[in-house]
């Protein structure tokens, strides 16, 4: 499966890693909480290097952004 891998920088939070498929959606939130984030929806497309990480989680998270 193609897809992407997103590392984030560890601040003590209980995921450092996001593998989202083509389309960016989550499918593993690593090395915890895969079940908390899978579905979740990160715009692939709109993302940089080094930009506050976008995610849509519905109903929970609408436009939404990883503060770690």
């Amino acid at each position: 499966m193609k897809g992407y891998e997103i590392t984030l920088e560890d601040k003590w939070q209980d995921f450092t890693k996001l593998k989202v498929d083509e389309k960016g959606i989550v499918i593993s939130a690593e090395p915890y909480q895969t079940e908390v984030w899978k579905g979740a929806l990160i715009p692939i497309s709109q993302q940089k290097i080094g930009d506050l990480c976008m995610i849509h989680h519905l109903p929970h998270i609408e436009y939404g952004y990883l503060f770690l």
